[in-house]
C-alpha cells in the first residue's frame, strides 16, 4: 500500500536561494556586478513558471534578487577593501519607494 507523501510547495524564498542566488555571486564584486546583469525579468518570470509561482510570489522573488545584490555587493566591498574591523553589514530591506540599508560601525 502506498503512502501518501503531500509534495513540497514552491515558496519565492526558497526558489530564490536554490537556483538565483547562487548564479548571482561571483568571486569579486565586479564578477557579481557582471553576473547579475546577465539576469533580465523574462529569466526570473522563467524560473517563477517553471516551479508554478503563483504572481505575487513572482513579485517577490524579484524583490530578493535586488535586496540579495545589495548585501552581497556590499559585504564583498567591505571583504575587498580590508575594512570589516570597521564595518559589518546586518540586512536590507526593500519597500515600495527604495531600498533602506543598515550599516553598523563598530
Amino acid at each position: 500500500m502506498a503512502k501518501n507523501v503531500k509534495k513540497k510547495k514552491n515558496n519565492a524564498k526558497g526558489v530564490f536561494e536554490k537556483y538565483i542566488a547562487p548564479k548571482i555571486i561571483g568571486k569579486d564584486s565586479d564578477e557579481t556586478i557582471t553576473n547579475f546583469c546577465t539576469l533580465d525579468y523574462n529569466y526570473f518570470y522563467h524560473i517563477a513558471t517553471k516551479f508554478s509561482l503563483k504572481e505575487r510570489q513572482i513579485s517577490s522573488l524579484v524583490g530578493f534578487k535586488d535586496e540579495f545584490l545589495i548585501l552581497t555587493l556590499v559585504s564583498q566591498i567591505i571583504k575587498e577593501l580590508k575594512l570589516g574591523n570597521t564595518y559589518s553589514f546586518k540586512k536590507v530591506t526593500a519597500n515600495r519607494s527604495d531600498l533602506s540599508y543598515h550599516l553598523s560601525f563598530i
